[in-house]
């Protein structure tokens, strides 16, 4: 894929929500509680904002509390 290609690629709810549960992943494994926190608050307000059919809040929370602990 070239940068042109990247460009034109609609960004969804859900896209960013696996993104940043990935970083969350990440972040949890390298012990950044800061981050982590931040990256918690971020999914949050993006599930908040989300308005796309046929979301489940319960699945995001849950795939969370396990990253988290």
């Amino acid at each position: 894929m070239n940068e042109e290609d990247s460009l034109s690629c609609d960004a969804t709810a859900t896209g960013i929500l696996q993104c940043l549960r990935m970083l969350a992943e990440e972040a949890a494994s390298l012990h950044l509680t800061r981050t982590l926190t931040a990256l918690r608050d971020a999914i949050e307000t993006c599930v908040a904002e989300r308005t796309e059919p046929g979301f489940d809040i319960d699945t995001v929370v849950q795939g969370l509390v396990r990253v988290i602990h």
